[in-house]
């Protein structure tokens, strides 16, 4: 299960990456779109991997702090979930042509925000699996 998890975040982590150079661009690259959908994608399994699998096992092994820790997680999922919905609606390829630089500094954001969650994710999650 801990390599899974630790699978799933290399990729995570990967894709945040490869974003993150194509937001340096002048303009949006063609392959854009590919690379968003594939991150979506990614974040999708693991909330789905976390859900299903990873919070069980935590949850019965987690007391006292790594119990309020695994909780939290569960908690913020949602929201951030929400919001990567939300932004995906909003940022549509035809407004990010139109409105390059402030798609990039939006997105640099949503990354920023991705990268805390793994690393959240990583401290509580790896001892206990």
């Amino acid at each position: 299960m801990l390599g899974e998890l630790q699978r799933i975040h290399a990729e995570l982590l990967q894709l945040i990456a490869d974003h993150e150079t194509m937001t340096r661009e002048a303009a949006p690259p063609a392959d854009l779109a590919k690379v968003r959908y594939k991150l979506m994608c990614a974040s999708t399994n693991r909330n789905r991997y976390l859900e299903t699998s990873v919070y069980v096992v935590a949850i019965e092994k987690a007391s006292g702090a790594n119990l309020e820790g695994v909780l939290k997680l569960g908690t913020q999922a949602t929201a951030q979930f929400l919001r990567m919905v939300d932004y995906i609606g909003k940022w549509d390829m035809p407004r990010i042509r139109s409105n390059w630089r402030d798609y990039c500094a939006a997105s640099r954001e949503l990354r920023a925000d991705m990268r805390r969650r793994i690393a959240d994710e990583q401290q509580v999650l790896y001892p206990l699996l």
